[in-house]
């Protein structure tokens, strides 16, 4: 039986995700079945650093959009979010 090895940058990542104070039981648990890519993670792993909601992070994973494509709309959902809290200070 052959032995395989996962990147320690994977792990990390993952890691990170985890550790995240974001997180709850249902992101965990999408994001553990495997069906992302490393870099549709890091995007995700973005997502949540950049404060997106939990049903931002549903959307964007549930997407299954490909990791330039969640980038964009990562970028679109900070923006609205920066938007909505302009207009909720005036």
């Amino acid at each position: 039986m052959e032995k395989t090895e996962v990147p320690k940058k994977k792990f990390g990542l993952l890691k990170k995700v985890f550790l995240s104070k974001k997180y709850n039981d249902s992101l965990v648990r999408k994001l553990s079945a495997g069906e992302l890519t490393v870099a549709q993670l890091k995007q995700i792993n973005r997502a949540i650093k950049s404060g997106l909601s939990d049903k931002q992070l549903n959307s964007i994973i549930n997407s299954k959009k490909d990791a330039s494509r969640m980038s964009v709309i990562i970028d679109i959902a900070i923006n609205v979010n920066k938007m909505n809290q302009k207009e909720v200070k005036c």
